[in-house]
C-alpha cells in the first residue's frame, strides 16, 4: 500500500466513513491516477477538470457515478492533501437531468385500469384519477372527505392544515350517479356489489356521461372518464381479459421475484476450461453470473442470450484497478455477490534451477495474490450481508508434488494454506471457503495456457526434462471432464454441509490417498523421534 494510499484510508477511518465509502474513495483515485499515469500528488486542477470531462464525455458514465469520483477527489485533495484550492469550482457535483413526468394517454389508462380486477377498487381509482388527486392525497382520503350527494371530494393539503374541495365535472358527476344507483357508494353506504356490464354497455350512449370538451380543448380536469375510457364491452369479454392479464402480471412478478432471489456468481477465468464451464451451467439455471476474461470478447458467445442474468467484465487479476472496478459493476447491476469463484490461473515448466524470475513472479501475482486481492475486495460485502461462499480453484498439484511444477506447486500450496486459514477467519461470520482440487483435466492447463522456461539444463532431462515432454504429450487426452468437474463445484457449494477439500477426478483421488499414505509412513516411523523433541514432562 502506497504512503498517499495509507494517509487516504486513515483519514476516513478517523471520520467513520462507511467501510464502502472508502472502498469506493481508493479506487476512484486509484482510477483517476492510473487515467494519467502519475501520482495524484504531481497532478493539478487542469487534470481535475480534464478527467471529469473524460468520464462525462467520453466514458459516458451516469452523474450519480461522476458524483462519486467528484467526491472522492475532493476528500483526496481537501482532506489528505490539504490543498488550498476552490474545490467546489474545479469539480461542480454534477446535477441529474430532470425528467418530465410522464403524462399518460386515455388509451393507457384504460389499460392500467383494465388490470384492476376488484371493481370496488377500479371505481376509487377512476374518481381519484378524473379528479386529478395526487397518489399522497388519494391514499389519506377517507369516507368523511367524499360527499356522493354534492359530488364533492376534499382534500387535505400541505401537512393538513388547508383543505380544498375538488368539484367534478358535470361528466364526471353523472358517471358517479350512476355508480351510486347500481348500488356501489364511494362513503361506503350500499351492497358491495357493481354492475359494471350494464353501465359499460350505457354509459357511451348516455349524454349525462359524455365529455363537454372537444379534442384538442383545454380540459377542467386531467382526463375525464366518459365514453372514451369506457367502450362496450361484454361482461365475459372483460373477465376473460381481466384474466389474462392477471396471470401475465403473476407471471412477471413471480420472475422477477425469482431473479431477485436467485445466486449471483462471479466467476473469473472464464475464457477456458473449468471458468467457461462454471458460467454456462449457472446461466442454464436461471442464476445470475459475472462472466470475466482479459478479453472480454472471448465470453461473449456465454452472456449472448442471457443479457438480463449475465454481466461480461474485462478483467487482469494482476491489475487492482481492474479487480476494483469488476466488483463494483457487479455489485452496481446485481446488488450483490454470493459465490465467488477463483479460477484464473495458469502453468509453467521448469525445474527449479531453471525458473526465470520474471515468469515465476508472474504466475505469483495471478495465480496467489490476484486470488487474495480479488477476495479482499468481495469480502465486506459478504461480511455485510453475513453470507457467502469462496471457491478458490486449486490443483492436486496443492497436495502432490511433482517434477519441473515445483514454482506451480509453490502457487497452489500457498493457495491451500491462505484458503484453510480464510475458512477459520469467516466460519463465524457464515461465509463458507471451498477449495476445489482437479487431477488431469482436459483443459488449456497443458494446452496453450502453459508456459516453459526457455533454460534447459542437461542434468535434469530425466526429471523435469521428461515431465516437460509427458506434460505436452497428454495434453488433451486427460480423463477429467470440465462440465462434470463444474456440476460437482455445484453440488459442493449448494450443500447443506459443503467440504472444504473437493478433489475432482479419480486421478487426483489416487493421489491423495498415496499422498496421505506417505506420511502416515513417514510420521509412525519417527513418532519416537519427533515426542522426543519436546520438554521432558515434569514428575
Amino acid at each position: 500500500m502506497t504512503t498517499l494510499r495509507q494517509r487516504m484510508t486513515e483519514d476516513m477511518q478517523v471520520r467513520n466513513l462507511a467501510l464502502n465509502t472508502q472502498t469506493s474513495y481508493v479506487r476512484q483515485v486509484s482510477l483517476f491516477a492510473r487515467h494519467f499515469n502519475k501520482s495524484p500528488e504531481m497532478l493539478g486542477p487542469e487534470e481535475i477538470r480534464a478527467y471529469q470531462v473524460y468520464l462525462t464525455n467520453e466514458k459516458k458514465l451516469a452523474p450519480s457515478s461522476v458524483l462519486i469520483a467528484v467526491a472522492a477527489l475532493r476528500f483526496l485533495y481537501k482532506v489528505s492533501l490539504k490543498r488550498e484550492w476552490p474545490l467546489d469550482e474545479l469539480t461542480p457535483a454534477p446535477k441529474k437531468p430532470q425528467k418530465l413526468p410522464v403524462v399518460l394517454s386515455p388509451e393507457e389508462v384504460l389499460e392500467f385500469l383494465r388490470c384492476v380486477g376488484d371493481m370496488k377498487h377500479r371505481t376509487i381509482l377512476t374518481t381519484c384519477y378524473a379528479a386529478g388527486l395526487r397518489i399522497s392525497e388519494a391514499v389519506q382520503l377517507k369516507p368523511t372527505h367524499i360527499d356522493s350527494k354534492r359530488m364533492v371530494i376534499r382534500v387535505e393539503q400541505g401537512k393538513g392544515q388547508n383543505t380544498a374541495p375538488g368539484r367534478q365535472s358535470r361528466s364526471q358527476a353523472g358517471w358517479n350517479r350512476r355508480v351510486a344507483c347500481t348500488g356501489h357508494r364511494l362513503d361506503g353506504e350500499g351492497p358491495q356489489s357493481f354492475a359494471s356490464g350494464q353501465y359499460c354497455d350505457e354509459a357511451p350512449r348516455d349524454p349525462a356521461t359524455r365529455s363537454d370538451c372537444q379534442p384538442g380543448q383545454e380540459r377542467s380536469f386531467r382526463h375525464l372518464l366518459d365514453g372514451a375510457l369506457l367502450p362496450q364491452r361484454s361482461i365475459q369479454d372483460q373477465s376473460a381479459e381481466r384474466r389474462n392479464r392477471l396471470r401475465s402480471i403473476k407471471y412477471h412478478r413471480e420472475k422477477r421475484m425469482t431473479q431477485q432471489q436467485s445466486p449471483v456468481w462471479f466467476i473469473t477465468g472464464c475464457s477456458t476450461g473449468f471458468g467457461k464451464e462454471l458460467a454456462r451451467l449457472v446461466l442454464a439455471r436461471g442464476w445470475r453470473a459475472v462472466v470475466t476474461a482479459r478479453n472480454p470478447d472471448q465470453v461473449k458467445d456465454l452472456v449472448s442470450g442471457h443479457e438480463e442474468n449475465a454481466l461480461a467484465v474485462q478483467l487482469d487479476v494482476k491489475d487492482p484497478a481492474q479487480i476494483a472496478e469488476a466488483v463494483h459493476q457487479a455489485e452496481e447491476k446485481f446488488g450483490r455477490i454470493d459465490v465467488l469463484v477463483n479460477n484464473a490461473g495458469y502453468g509453467y515448466l521448469a525445474a527449479v534451477e531453471e525458473g526465470e524470475d520474471e515468469q515465476v513472479r508472474a504466475m505469483f501475482e495471478t495465480n496467489f495474490f490476484g486470488l487474495v486481492e480479488l477476495t479482499n475486495a468481495v469480502l465486506p460485502g459478504m461480511r455485510k450481508r453475513r453470507s457467502g461462499h469462496i471457491v478458490n480453484v486449486s490443483s492436486i498439484g496443492g497436495l502432490v508434488s511433482f517434477a519441473a511444477t515445483g514454482y506451480y506447486h509453490a502457487t497452489k500450496y500457498a493457495v491451500e494454506g491462505i484458503s484453510e486459514s480464510l475458512s477459520i477467519e469467516l466460519a463465524p461470520l457464515g461465509i463458507k471457503v471451498l477449495i476445489v482440487e482437479p487431477g488431469p483435466f482436459r483443459t488449456d492447463w497443458a494446452g496453450r495456457s502453459l508456459l516453459e522456461s526457455k533454460t534447459v539444463i542437461a542434468d535434469y532431462d530425466a526429471t523435469a526434462g521428461e515431465r516437460r515432454r509427458q506434460s505436452r504429450a497428454r495434453s488433451g487426452q486427460q480423463q477429467g471432464d470440465p462440465a462434470r468437474g463444474a456440476e460437482a463445484i455445484i453440488a459442493a457449494v449448494e450443500s447443506k454441509n459443503p467440504p472444504l477439500h473437493l478433489l475432482l477426478g479419480k486421478p487426483a483421488l489416487d493421489m491423495a490417498y498415496k499422498k496421505l499414505e506417505a506420511l502416515k509412513k513417514d510420521f509412525d516411523a519417527w513418532r519416537n523421534t519427533t515426542l522426543g523433541a519436546d520438554y521432558p514432562e515434569l514428575e
